[in-house]
């Protein structure tokens, strides 16, 4: 049965059908937020799509994004779509990388957009462009100065199971090192709970899997914190290391640079502010919707 779209109807001739998993915390809502954002005409559907019930000579592509924590959208008919463009995007490494080629294949995909891990583009049967993630500024958009804030450092992400158990050491290291300062290490907290959350932490800690660039690092940007982050090849395309952020290489490297920047408070806020500014001119969500179109080649 196709569930009832969401739309967005300015006064575009042609509209782009988005496909992804009903989570409102997922870059695949963020996307849908910056489409509306500039004004984009788009059909959101959340678990199956029946394109014989949709008028296509309307729409100017199909945009599917993976979402793990919600099965796979469903298309219907996707024969009636061979003359327009099909964009699958995923924001995962390797550990999902055989599902996702199962998805590729199965949605007839013309273009690939990775927001990490192009190491892994020749293992990927289609074009592949990079595409990364970026600022939710509906929920991320500043904060208070770092020297007010209640948490010294702030970790939110999951730590069971063994695909997690090297961050789960680094965190366990952490709480023994800064013993005498104020952490909060947590996980299952989204949206406006998470932007709450940074916006009362000086550092955000990020530890990545499988080199996976995620949106722990805008986020944290996003409100303002320090973002201390491992090194990631597609991040330092983005943003300048010990200028945006601050990266670390190992863990003797990670905690005395925590505990330089927790000492040296007034660096710590250059380096958030610089990041946050660049972040919202270059790495929003509403940019990443532009640079969408831009590759679909459709003018507002």
């Amino acid at each position: 049965m196709i569930n009832t779209p969401v739309v967005t109807e300015p006064n575009e001739k042609k509209f782009l059908l988005l496909g992804y998993g009903d989570n409102p915390a997922t870059p695949g809502r963020f996307l849908a937020d910056g489409l509306r954002a500039i004004h984009q005409w788009i059909k959101v559907f959340h678990s199956s799509i029946d394109l014989a019930k949709i008028d296509l000579t309307r729409c100017a592509g199909i945009i599917i994004i993976d979402c793990p924590s919600r099965p796979p959208v469903k298309v219907k008919n996707l024969n009636l779509a061979k003359k327009l463009p099909k964009i699958y995007w995923t924001y995962h490494g390797k550990h999902i990388l055989n599902q996702n080629i199962q998805l590729i294949k199965m949605y007839q995909t013309d273009l690939v957009l990775m927001s990490s891990c192009l190491n892994l583009s020749k293992k990927i049967p289609a074009p592949v462009e990079f595409f990364p993630l970026a600022i939710p500024v509906n929920f991320f958009n500043g904060g208070p100065p770092l020297n007010s804030r209640e948490y010294d450092i702030s970790f939110v992400g999951n730590t069971k199971g063994m695909l997690y158990a090297q961050r789960k050491e680094s965190l366990k290291l952490i709480r023994q090192y800064f013993s005498d300062h104020n952490l909060i290490f947590t996980q299952g907290v989204f949206l406006q709970d998470l932007a709450a959350l940074y916006q009362k932490s000086k550092i955000v800690y990020n530890d990545s899997v499988n080199q996976t660039l995620t949106l722990r690092i805008f986020e944290g940007i996003g409100a303002k914190s320090l973002v201390v982050s491992d090194s990631l090849p597609e991040q330092e395309q983005l943003l300048i290391p010990d200028k945006h952020y601050v990266r670390y290489f190992n863990e003797a490297d990670k905690l005395r640079k925590i505990r330089y920047y927790l000492h040296e408070i007034a660096e710590a806020q250059l380096i958030a502010n610089n990041g946050f500014h660049w972040a919202m001119k270059h790495h929003t969500f509403a940019i990443r919707a532009s640079q969408l179109l831009k590759i679909l080649k459709l003018q507002l």
